[in-house]
């Protein structure tokens, strides 16, 4: 309280006896040691520093901040450009959101329809399993006949290279079998979730 008593005083006594600036702002500094300043002009190393102008009557004006740093202003245009770019995403995601939306309510009236759609995308998935699993059965039983063949005509070479076809594409057969399950899979997720969405929207609606 003293120190603020002080500098009043100060003040009131430089604006006092100083009719050189009377009309004129003065200029409150504070230097590097931490002592206090008034004047009609700031040093120059002083004037990106934080600093007050001050009228006749003792009233702060005008509030100076501190000028940034280089590094410091560097900082701040990352925040705000990366500000910048999850606003973007966030706007973007919910465009995407909106338009799916859009395509769910369009494409499909009733839970019914739904629900129709996804057992006929399995099921037709479930018959292509089907047809190669037996597929496989066949070729499993080509591949025995070729593993005899081959030992009866002591591993000729025409037997070899069909038997390695033959085994090759039983490989492929495992293969697709696995990747439409797959994609059986994704399908029960996907619509399950399009499912709950949909009620969501009706119940908004």
């Amino acid at each position: 309280m003293a120190n603020k008593n002080q500098t009043v005083f100060l003040l009131s006594l430089i604006l006092a006896i100083s009719p050189g600036v009377y009309g004129a702002n003065l200029f409150k500094w504070v230097d590097k040691e931490g002592n206090t300043h008034f004047g009609d002009a700031i040093p120059a190393e002083y004037v990106k520093e934080q600093h007050e102008e001050i009228s006749n009557t003792g009233r702060v004006t005008i509030a100076h901040k501190r000028a940034k740093t280089k590094e410091e202003l560097r900082i701040a245009q990352e925040q705000k450009d990366e500000a910048e770019r999850l606003d973007k995403e966030r706007l973007a995601r919910k465009s995407i959101i909106d338009e799916s939306d859009r395509i769910l309510l369009d494409t499909y009236l009733t839970e019914k329809d739904l629900t129709r759609t996804k057992d006929r995308r399995i099921a037709t998935l479930a018959g292509t399993i089907r047809l190669t699993e037996n597929n496989i059965r066949l070729l499993n039983k080509t591949i025995d006949q070729l593993t005899i063949d081959a030992k009866e005509h002591d591993n000729e070479k025409k037997i070899l290279r069909q038997l390695k076809i033959a085994k090759a594409q039983l490989f492929d057969y495992k293969n697709f079998i696995s990747k439409k399950k797959k994609e059986q899979s994704h399908i029960r997720t996907t619509f399950d979730q399009d499912l709950e969405r949909f009620r969501f929207l009706k119940d908004q609606s």
